[in-house]
């Protein structure tokens, strides 16, 4: 034992005070009761006692004074908080790393069968274990990860706000990764001044550590919770897609991935929920370590809210993670994108637009078109289009929104038009945007078109000999995508306009400035990532619904922004955003949209406790189950001993034993 502190020494300076109180009661008098007698012959002690003029008497030994005061040394020490130093922490700064990723909702926290305390709750404890082992003069600092760090309390003293900190701690249904949060602790003690030691408090499942840059002479503990042999079934992978319009029905792909220790194959349900009716249920045969995928086929008229769960039976009794049981997604169909053509008149254009099915017509089939002289930049109308197609016209001013350029310049400030160069050349383009890909521009044949200067941040997607052929652009909220040359120029033989490529092109650019290829990939993403939203003309404003209801969440928009992109995404479920058009808070949404989140990672589905962790120039660090005890608390064993001194106190009162 290295030594004995009290935590709270101020009882102890206390006691001299509370000890002559106890004192002074023994030199009282008694009060006495006049009583008649026949005679004061035998009574003259009393009387000898009555004639001294003072209130005090001699103090004699008496055992009840001794036991009393005793019992009060006892329980003066009990409150001032005794500790036996173990030798472990004295002036230390200890890091306390928790892990809130999805894993540690296992229920087995306590190492053995699922059902019992999650292993969240289990590490919690273990590190207030840790915070009631500090000593005088010892700090900690707690942090919480699962793929990100992030500090929740500055470096101190107070074990009431260090207790509380870690109280408000919950899982989320992110992945783990500890390397950025050895990382953030490698920073935190660049500035240390006093010994460090850092306690990871996990299940072990947190990511490759080989480049963790932690100083390897800083203490690291792993306070391992969950058992080693856990067994876990969960969906890793969901795929929504719409029906295409051609008499088809939706399909829901899922992946089921079976992390269980070697094994026989087991059936397990999997049932399909469409806007919590259940639409589809089918067993699936799983086998350890391996992945399954299955394919619902959904109704054509049928969409909404998407549901799958596992029911696992009998096996749920073994299965320790159920974050993953369940995934959501949206099934429906690609919302049309608004179009508005302005041209003085292009059958190539028009009848394309009409073609793509992803454009909206009204009910004869036609294309929203308007004459150059009546496009007004201020009409309120123009914010009900998703894409304003702006054709042998550059208008001096635009509203807010998207826009395709043929053969006209945006008036965006700095863009400089060239004017016209004759004999381009197509020398190369860029396959990977979403406007290009998958288009042949090397059929283009262009005997006229713009030089444009191009300022910092426009992007030149096709290249030619004279300059940027198609590029694109932004100013504010307005961006834009041009194209150099006037398509009703094109030579008749050999025209591009016939070419395959021109199809592509138009409906890439559609989906793109659009919006619809965004809508897509944005309606189901991982909690670890971002979804991004088309972002509807005039909006100003955003608010992020959580799953389950909640305080919204406010959502900035910059003027520059042409997309929404929604980070945070901490729990699994569906997310509400609706759209204002004011930038200051009240008033009804202009639109609404639904996005759902999943966790669908198969190395958190994996939740066997790991028996080390193998970190950077270390050797591997094997994991205990119990943060080891630093300090010993004494003062249960003072308020005992109190305890046991009043009852012998009683017993001696009531004897009447005096010394």
């Amino acid at each position: 034992m290295g030594g004995l502190e009290v935590l709270t020494p101020g009882w102890l300076w206390a006691a001299p005070g509370l000890l002559g109180a106890l004192v002074l009661l023994y030199f009282l008098k008694l009060k006495r009761r006049e009583v008649a007698v026949s005679s004061a012959l035998l009574w003259r002690q009393a009387l000898d006692d009555l004639r001294v003029n003072s209130p005090l008497q001699r103090l004699r030994m008496n055992l009840l004074l001794l036991l009393q005061a005793l019992a009060l040394l006892l329980l003066l020490l009990a409150l001032a908080r005794p500790v036996a130093d173990l030798g472990g922490l004295h002036g230390t700064d200890s890091l306390l790393l928790v892990d809130v990723s999805a894993s540690m909702q296992a229920t087995d926290g306590a190492g053995g069968a699922p059902g019992g305390e999650t292993r969240f709750a289990r590490a919690v404890a273990e590190a207030r274990r840790v915070v009631d082992d500090l000593g005088r003069g010892d700090r900690a600092i707690v942090v919480a990860f699962d793929d990100q760090a992030r500090v929740v309390t500055p470096l101190t003293d107070s074990k009431p706000a260090l207790r509380a900190a870690l109280d408000a701690l919950a899982p989320t249904d992110r992945p783990t990764r500890l390397a950025p949060a050895l990382d953030r602790v490698q920073v935190l003690l660049q500035d240390a001044a006093r010994e460090p030691a850092v306690y990871v408090f996990t299940d072990g499942r947190v990511g490759p550590l080989d480049r963790v840059g932690l100083d390897p002479r800083v203490p690291l503990h792993y306070v391992r919770v969950g058992a080693l042999d856990a067994r876990n079934v969960g969906i890793t992978g969901l795929d929504v897609r719409p029906s295409s319009g051609l008499g088809d029905g939706g399909r829901v792909l899922v992946t089921l991935h079976d992390a269980s220790p070697p094994g026989p194959a087991r059936t397990l349900g999997l049932d399909l929920r469409l806007e919590g009716e259940l639409a589809a249920s089918r067993s699936v045969t799983v086998t350890p370590g391996q992945a399954t995928t299955t394919v619902f086929e959904v109704d054509p008229t049928r969409e909404g809210r998407v549901e799958v769960r596992l029911d696992l039976g009998a096996e749920r009794a073994t299965d320790a993670l159920p974050a993953d049981d369940v995934a959501w997604g949206l099934l429906r169909p690609d919302e049309p994108v608004r179009v508005l053509l302005v041209t003085p008149g292009n059958l190539f254009l028009d009848s394309a637009l009409r073609e793509d099915p992803l454009v909206w017509k009204d009910a004869r089939g036609e294309l929203p078109v308007r004459a150059p002289e009546a496009f007004v930049a201020d009409d309120p109308a123009l914010l009900d289009y998703d894409l304003i197609v702006l054709d042998r016209t550059s208008p001096a001013a635009l509203p807010p929104g998207s826009f395709l350029f043929f053969a006209g310049a945006p008036p965006f400030p700095g863009l400089e038009d060239l004017g016209n160069k004759r004999d381009w050349r197509v020398l190369d383009w860029d396959e990977a945007h979403e406007a290009t890909r998958f288009v042949n521009f090397s059929t283009l044949n262009l005997p006229v078109g713009q030089r444009f200067a191009l300022r910092d941040g426009d992007q030149a997607l096709v290249r030619a000999n004279h300059g940027p052929l198609v590029f694109t652009c932004a100013d504010g909220d307005r961006r834009a995508l041009v194209c150099a040359f006037d398509l009703m120029s094109l030579p008749v033989e050999g025209a591009w306009t016939f070419d395959p490529s021109y199809p592509i092109f138009l409906a890439n650019a559609v989906r793109w400035l659009g919006g619809a290829s965004r809508d897509r990939k944005g309606l189901l993403v991982r909690t670890a990532g971002t979804a991004e939203l088309r972002l509807p003309p005039g909006a100003r404003r955003a608010e992020l619904t959580p799953p389950g209801g909640g305080p919204a969440r406010p959502l900035a928009i910059a003027p520059t922004d042409d997309a929404l992109r929604v980070t945070d995404l901490d729990r699994a479920g569906l997310y509400e955003v609706a759209y204002f058009a004011a930038p200051e808070p009240g008033g009804e949404p202009t639109r609404r949209v639904r996005f759902a989140a999943n966790l669908l990672d198969p190395d958190e589905a994996a939740v066997a406790a790991a028996g080390s962790l193998v970190v950077a120039d270390r050797a591997p660090l094997q994991g205990v189950p119990r943060a080891a005890e630093q300090n010993r608390d004494l003062w249960r064993w003072a308020a005992a001993l109190a305890l046991a001194v009043l009852l012998l106190e009683w017993w001696v009162y009531n004897r009447r034993v005096f010394v």
